[in-house]
């Protein structure tokens, strides 16, 4: 509950996290900075570039509320725009496509929350949104067809292969997933199938025209790739539910604060752990890595810090010097 604890939580994971980019990026380059070299090359520290690519979103909107607190000296400030670099350069060179829609989503978010629209405005908006894309699904998918561009080493066409779901394997297998996961809550609706227990059964459950080059029947190729369909899948109706509820809270959360905490920094710091918590919901919708240690720790340490800044407001806030480090 110490305020020079909550900023001292997120430098203690992106210091060492600037460590892990710079010895990702160097084995990278030793590749020529390849896409299918950038899959890989941050082993061992993290499983691949998709939960690489997630925790690094989570890690900068915080970063760069830190960077602009004026009580740190100009040399901590220097460092911290520093690490705030890195950050971005490990990103881009991730070529995780979910991670880099998950920050352009919440940029729009905090645009929206800048001009005072509020949370109950915002949900009803995306209702309709979801309405409309729902309606319109055959249509849509029919012009997402139309799109060919695999994902790519030129930056420009991997973020135009995002919307590839015609010859893309990895968007083709991840719908795949979906369909096998919706698939297996039909089956069972109300009791799912268990936790964890998604990769070990979905296999029968694949329709033959869903399947990819890159599709298995060994219990060995990972999970729903959604932190919304996997528990529903794993747990029914009420899994949904209660990531769906997670979600809900953390708006609920993000957009009080917002409102109660009168200290600027302290607000844009969690405007900051807001943005990055809402990474990951985004992220959620293509991928899910709450099973993974690195992941996980950031999520429930940022609610944890949502929670502690709605309970006491400024009640807690510090005077501290302009050289905190």
């Amino acid at each position: 509950q110490t305020p020079k604890r909550r900023h001292q939580f997120i430098l203690a994971y992106a210091f060492p996290l600037c460590i892990v980019i710079v010895y990702t990026l160097i084995r990278h380059a030793s590749f020529g900075f390849e896409k299918d070299a950038g899959h890989w090359v941050m082993k061992p520290f993290y499983k691949d570039h998709t939960s690489y690519g997630a925790v690094l979103a989570m890690v900068i909107p915080p970063v760069l509320a830190l960077a602009t607190w004026r009580r740190f000296s100009a040399f901590v400030r220097t460092v911290l725009f520093g690490v705030l670099g890195i950050l971005v350069t490990g990103m881009i060179f991730s070529y995780t496509r979910a991670a880099w829609v998950s920050l352009a989503a919440v940029a729009a978010l905090f645009g929206v929350m800048k001009l005072g629209i509020r949370l109950r405005t915002l949900i009803s908006a995306a209702v309709l949104v979801l309405g409309f894309l729902w309606v319109a699904q055959d249509a849509l998918f029919i012009q997402l067809q139309r799109n060919e561009q695999d994902s790519s080493d030129d930056l420009a066409e991997h973020v135009e292969s995002i919307s590839n779901v015609s010859s893309d394997a990895s968007n083709l297998e991840r719908l795949n997933r979906w369909n096998a996961a919706i698939a297996l809550f039909q089956e069972r609706p109300l009791s799912g199938w268990g936790p964890g227990t998604y990769q070990f059964v979905y296999a029968p459950f694949q329709r033959s025209s869903d399947r990819t080059i890159i599709s298995t029947n060994n219990a060995d190729a990972g999970n729903a790739h959604s932190e919304y369909l996997g528990p529903l899948a794993e747990q029914g109706i009420l899994g949904m539910f209660f990531a769906v509820g997670l979600l809900g809270f953390c708006l609920h959360l993000g957009f009080r604060v917002q409102i109660q905490l009168r200290d600027r920094e302290q607000r844009n710091l969690a405007m900051g752990v807001f943005l990055g918590l809402m990474t990951y919901f985004v992220h959620g919708v293509l991928n899910n890595y709450l099973d993974t240690d690195k992941a996980s720790a950031l999520f429930w340490g940022f609610f944890a810090l949502l929670m502690v800044w709605n309970l006491t407001g400024d009640a807690d806030t510090e005077e501290q010097p302009a050289a905190v480090t």
